[in-house]
């Protein structure tokens, strides 16, 4: 009998297992959990994980501006590829334009290509 992974998976969810790498080796890259739009037309809030190539790891509720491509983090956390926290507050200032590719990826995501 061959080795189906599909078996496995399958077995695997129904047992409840879930296999889930941690968050600083699934690579540069932004996970946005949830977005809305506010009051002000172009603005967004957005919650989201951004992942450095250096591995650091930002999360936060993001606000974005779309005409402008500025983005601000609120109630963030800035942690490198160990889980040391960097950086964490509750207004990121200043706001900063989106330059890396995971802030891209954000600015994306929630704004639209």
């Amino acid at each position: 009998m061959k080795f189906n992974p599909f078996i496995l998976f399958t077995f695997l969810g129904l047992v409840g297992f879930t296999f889930d790498p941690p968050i600083a080796s699934a690579g540069v890259g932004a996970i946005v959990e949830d977005k809305r739009a506010l009051d002000e037309p172009g603005l967004y809030l957005a919650t989201a994980t951004l992942e450095y190539d250096d591995g650091d790891v930002l999360t936060a509720d993001f606000r974005i501006y779309c005409p402008t491509v500025m983005i601000r983090p609120t109630n963030y956390v800035l942690a490198d590829r160990d889980g040391n926290i960097k950086r964490q507050g509750d207004w990121w200032e200043p706001a900063f334009k989106a330059e890396y590719s995971p802030e891209t990826m954000l600015v994306e995501e929630v704004c639209g290509p």
